[in-house]
């Protein structure tokens, strides 16, 4: 085109020209998007000149989609937020590359989307992926490397800011963005050149093909293992092999493990699959017979198969699997292997995660052809090619059957190295990295391969809990995990975490699930369902164990830090039941050993709490108030043995019991709802100022006061003065044994318990 064109347009002519395209975004300039035409030519004609020019490809966007900055949108400086009419981007999908790509990639995601039904397309551009600032080999801080990710989801609602388009601040970032992405269904990013650049064109999209790359999957494994730091280093050699067994995938068979070779571990979903396993009747079949597991053996689950041949690609040679690794039929080397499982997890090379499917014969997308279907959209958006993400991790991974299994919480949180096979892609997750297919995070620069992806949304950071936290928040945090899983079987309730709890030996001891050295925390778990249909009866009721309900919250404020606030202070100890019904101390908790009871002139003891101000520090100094147990001398504090008859009764329960002397109280609970979640019910207790969940059914059979009792107290600051407040647990009474049902939000004030509910200093046997 002559650049004299434009000077030789008359001015009103001119200003038709620029009406027409007065939506483009003018960010780079300066410019504001709509300004007087005439005052703006008079200054640059030139560069309206620019921005009209055919290379700019508005002409393949809409109206609207020419008003955003692309480039800005996918840059790494700041948040956008912003939501379109469904019904717009389905009239302009038909010439407009951005709206055709926002109504592909939410009918692929919306079952049943109606184009033209009412609602809204929300896009959301956040800093999603992220190389880590390490140390330069000179000491230097490395910058770190960012780019954001366009999520896209639907909604019904129009946003609460009605601009168009509008910048978060950091306050409105945690509360808006993170809230939108946590939901979000997929993305879009840019995508990298046909032969791309991994240095230059890091966190860029890569298209994935419908068998996967072995290479690649080797190549993530192999950065971790030269790159990473102490977090991923595997043990070399397992401490004792207790009979270990693994497949030797060259020859085929079952083999006993060679303590100087590595191995790979399997976990996946049993499901309802009918599938080989290693018994004393197949047992002379499968082990060091060459060829006893071919490829094409159909009583051998598609999983297993797939992993073995897995194992071939990536120049791995043996690979443990439960089913076949354990011989099923015989208890004592089953027992004894299910109680290491948490060792052989933790010592694999890395562990295979089969996330599609609900079954043993769901197999590995993607290892074989034809197993998965890949839909990629691309588009082209003034010059920037870009394309859609395969499925998000949340959706496909921590959404999965597997991830909601009670035997795979530890495969997962114990293994150093995750290859994870989802139905749309492979993903490598270890303790300080991840990769995907569908973006480019690995690197020849040892430093950029370094990389993890922050997730923002519910996958988030704790997909895996650090072992750098202290034991009872790692405690706390897999407890929340597991208790939210399914089991096959009740009784497999605490057998399915003990290599977890394996992992934490070296700072407790567990009685029944729960630290015997932080007892007096941890019978405090909470949980907001109250469901009495969910107890399991093989367990004691006061253990997590006891419930198939997930644990919400891990037991005290302030729990594993070395100064606690407020503190919390035991009201009894608690014993167990011998053979011959005497009471045994438990391992007194650390709190208790911390505890001086002396013997007061008014006839109550009175305990002095003291602390350790901060670690290093020899000195203890005492707290501001000595705090009264409230516990006559004339009170025992010993329960006493159990009488013949009593034995007989509760020998059934006897290791299930805690047998201790406590208050007790009986506070009428209200019966209409302050708050409803389904079936439970947040109710009032009393005037004292807290409510606590309960079945509304189980309430309905009730009477209007119910039995409380309290095991700790805590310390409360209270205009000027301190003030000693009880945690309680509300139980039900049936034969003369104590059960738990729930306990209350927040402690109460001790002088408003003693004043009109029944206090009794009482027995309890608690099971």
């Amino acid at each position: 085109m002559d650049p004299r064109f434009w000077d030789q347009i008359p001015i009103r002519e001119l200003g038709k020209v620029f009406d027409s395209y007065n939506n483009v975004q003018f960010v780079d300039t300066g410019y504001p998007r709509r300004h007087d035409y005439r005052s703006f030519i008079s200054r640059t004609p030139a560069r309206l000149r620019d921005i009209l020019s055919p290379d700019d490809q508005s002409r393949s966007l809409c109206k609207r989609c020419r008003d955003v900055d692309f480039h800005r949108l996918f840059g790494n400086q700041q948040d956008f937020v912003f939501a379109w009419p469904m019904t717009l981007i389905h009239k302009q999908s038909q010439s407009c590359n951005f709206c055709r790509l926002l109504l592909d990639l939410l009918r692929s995601w919306q079952q049943g989307l109606h184009p033209k039904r009412d609602g809204y397309c929300v896009i959301i551009a956040y800093p999603s992926l992220s190389v880590q600032p390490l140390t330069a080999p000179d000491g230097a801080e490395l910058e770190e490397v960012l780019t954001n990710r366009v999520w896209v989801k639907w909604q019904a609602a129009k946003l609460k800011k009605r601009e168009p388009l509008y910048e978060l601040s950091g306050g409105d970032r945690d509360l808006e963005t993170i809230k939108h992405i946590g939901c979000a269904d997929s993305a879009i990013q840019k995508l990298a050149s046909q032969e791309p650049n991994a240095e230059q064109e890091i966190l860029h999209g890569r298209l994935v093909k419908n068998t996967t790359d072995p290479q690649l999957l080797r190549s993530w494994i192999d950065i971790c293992q030269s790159s990473h730091t102490d977090q991923c280093h595997v043990p070399s050699l397992l401490p004792e092999r207790f009979g270990m067994r693994v497949i030797d995938v060259t020859r085929r068979c079952i083999v006993e493990a060679v303590p100087s070779t590595g191995y790979v571990a399997l976990s996946y979903v049993w499901g309802q699959t009918q599938q080989l396993l290693l018994t004393e009747e197949t047992k002379m079949r499968l082990e060091n017979q060459d060829n006893a597991l071919q490829d094409d053996d159909a009583t051998i689950p598609q999983t297993i198969r797939d992993a073995i041949l897995a194992c071939e690609l990536l120049g791995e040679r043996y690979l443990w699997v439960d089913a076949l690794c354990i011989q099923q039929d015989d208890k004592v080397s089953k027992d004894r292997q299910l109680q290491k499982m948490g060792l052989i997890y933790r010592c694999a090379s890395f562990t295979i995660v089969a996330a599609s499917g609900d079954s043993a014969d769901a197999g590995l997308p993607g290892l074989r052809h034809s197993s998965r279907t890949i839909i990629q959209h691309t588009s082209e958006l003034r010059g920037m090619k870009v394309c859609s993400t395969l499925p998000l991790f949340g959706n496909s991974v921590v959404d999965s059957k597997w991830n909601s299994r009670g035997w795979t919480c530890q495969e997962k949180h114990l293994s150093r190295r995750l290859l994870i096979f989802s139905s749309a892609q492979v993903f490598f997750r270890c303790k300080s990295g991840f990769f995907s297919e569908d973006t480019i995070m690995e690197g020849h620069d040892p430093i950029a391969s370094m990389s993890r992806f922050e997730y923002s949304g519910r996958s988030g950071s704790d997909f895996q809990v650090t072992e750098h936290t202290s034991p009872i928040l790692r405690y706390g945090k897999l407890l929340i995990d597991y208790t939210s899983r399914q089991l096959g079987f009740d009784n497999d309730a605490i057998v399915a975490l003990s290599g977890v709890l394996e992992t934490l030996s070296h700072a407790y001891t567990f009685f029944w699930g729960l630290p015997k050295e932080r007892m007096l925390e941890t019978l405090h778990w909470h949980s907001p369902s109250g469901d009495m249909k969910k107890r399991r009866a093989a367990f004691p009721s006061w253990s997590w164990a006891g419930w198939a309900h997930p644990v919400h919250s891990a037991f005290f404020p302030g729990a594993g830090w070395e100064v606690r606030y407020p503190p919390i202070i035991p009201i009894t100890e608690f014993f167990r039941i011998g053979r011959n019904g005497q009471a045994l101390p438990i391992d007194t908790d650390e709190i208790l050993e911390s505890i001086k009871f002396l013997e007061m002139p008014s006839g109550f003891y009175q305990a002095r709490l003291f602390y350790e101000l901060g670690p290093g520090r020899e000195s203890r100094e005492q707290l501001d108030e000595p705090y009264c147990t409230h516990v006559h001398m004339d009170w025992p504090m010993e329960p006493p043995p159990l009488t013949a008859e009593e034995l007989k009764i509760l020998t059934p329960l006897r290791t299930r019991l805690l047998r201790f002397y406590t208050w007790t109280f009986k506070i009428p609970v209200g019966r209409e709802p302050d708050e409803v979640n389904g079936s439970m019910h947040n109710l009032w207790i009393g005037w004292l100022g807290t409510r606590v969940w309960l079945d509304k059914e189980w309430r309905r059979d009730q009477p209007e006061k119910l039995n409380f009792m309290a095991v700790a107290q805590t310390t409360i600051p209270d205009w000027g003065r301190t003030t000693v407040h009880f945690y309680l647990i509300l139980v039900e009474c049936r034969d003369g044994i104590t059960y738990r049902v729930q306990i209350a939000d927040k402690p109460v004030k001790r002088e408003d318990l003693f004043v009109e509910f029944e206090p009794e200093w009482k027995l309890i046997n608690w099971a």
